[in-house]
């Protein structure tokens, strides 16, 4: 749901030729992802708004949330979609038969894989 959070409307590309603020803050790499991800923590925990549903996780489960759902929206980055279809297809190659979603990251793998292909198709 976020990672068009607060979207200005253009690419990663001009954001970094045009050497804007977000190109700068988030140094020239995957620009708007990081920006929508950051956006997205940073409502979460407005106070006056109230809408932070991670606030009473525990420790472990708030660290994981946190990591999928940046990794997820990281994802999303067009220039970076053929990354993760490549570290998939080399896990597939190395081990066909090898069962999958034994291990977090097998399970964020196969989740930026999944946002990767769904944005690049």
């Amino acid at each position: 749901m976020m990672h068009d959070y607060r979207h200005k409307g253009v690419n990663n590309s001009f954001l970094v030729n045009s050497s804007d603020e977000l190109a700068l803050v988030h140094n020239d790499s995957s620009v708007l992802e990081r920006f929508h991800a950051s956006e997205m923590f940073l409502l979460l925990n407005n106070q006056k708004l109230d809408m932070d549903f991670s606030k009473n996780m525990n420790a472990d489960d708030y660290r994981q949330f946190r990591t999928v759902s940046i990794s997820m929206i990281l994802a999303t980055d067009l220039s970076q979609g053929y990354s993760y279809i490549a570290a998939f297809k080399l896990k597939v190659t190395d081990n066909p038969a090898r069962d999958w979603g034994e291990t977090k990251e097998d399970v964020a793998l196969l989740l930026q894989v999944s946002r990767a292909n769904g944005r690049t198709a």
